[in-house]
């Protein structure tokens, strides 16, 4: 998460605009949409590794961008790689940054570089992610029923090859068929459980959902699905009412399926542009 906002002006750093938080940058830090930046940035008009911060040992520092939609600097957009010299207003996609130099460092020329910045190179910084669920996720549109169908259609074919291994398991057991049975039952029901809770706990998203770019987010103001919900959803709600749900979706602006409802939850798609 971003730091809290004090003595910035000692430090190199990015403050977001409209949440204030702060990131003291380093060398190869990365902004973007995609869960392999350093900076994740939930803004459906930017790219996936969106620009790179470079710092020097003699003070320099460089913004990289490699974007679909450009970087802009205090309204002008730029190319490539740039190198800083003064304190500035930075815009990628429809979120804002103020990039902050250190007082000591704002120059215009390279005789006023010092090269004692006390910046980590390439650490693993607690500025991993700055929400996984934020306001910025309604700029995506709802998913297509397609995409919901198709996805769906690989987590079953997945779950069923999972779920035949206690089959065969318990097919040669020497116990009741009502035991194993529910042997079996329950062992499915245990499967379902870790594979929706492995796959959906962290990012909303099922290895289909993966393959199709959606994601599952709460529409409760919560920033992420509880581990229980994720269950019931998939594993209770969504075959209980698959018939109502294809239905109810049709008829939804947002393709809200009555497990959405239940769950209080909607399916975004986070397909590039």
């Amino acid at each position: 998460m971003g730091q809290a906002r004090t003595n910035i002006d000692e430090k190199f750093c990015l403050i977001n605009c409209k949440t204030q938080e702060v990131y003291e940058l380093y060398d190869g830090i990365t902004f973007g949409r995609g869960s392999n930046a350093n900076v994740i940035i939930l803004d459906k008009r930017i790219s996936r590794i969106h620009l790179t911060l470079f710092l020097e040992k003699n003070g320099s520092i460089w913004l990289e961008d490699s974007s679909s939609n450009g970087t802009y600097f205090d309204g002008v957009r730029v190319s490539g790689k740039i190198k800083l010299t003064k304190n500035l207003r930075i815009k990628i996609g429809d979120t804002e940054f103020d990039f902050i130099m250190p007082a000591k460092h704002r120059y215009e020329t390279e005789s006023n570089y010092d090269s004692k910045l006390n910046i980590p190179k390439n650490k693993n910084h607690e500025l991993k992610i700055v929400t996984q669920y934020d306001e910025n996720y309604s700029l995506y549109p709802p998913a297509s029923m397609l995409k919901r169908f198709v996805a769906n259609a690989i987590d079953s074919i997945l779950l069923g090859l999972a779920n035949n291994i206690p089959s065969v398991l318990f097919k040669n057991f020497n116990l009741p068929d009502l035991i194993k049975n529910n042997l079996i039952f329950f062992s499915i029901l245990l499967i379902s459980f870790f594979y929706y809770q492995k796959t959906m706990a962290k990012d909303g998203q099922t290895i289909g959902k993966k393959v199709m770019k959606i994601m599952v987010i709460p529409t409760n103001g919560k920033k992420r699905i509880s581990v229980l919900m994720i269950f019931l959803r998939e594993a209770i709600f969504k075959p209980l009412f698959i018939v109502f749900s294809f239905f109810s979706a049709l008829l939804s602006k947002k393709n809200l399926a009555i497990h959405d409802y239940l769950s209080k939850t909607r399916v975004i798609d986070l397909s590039e542009k």
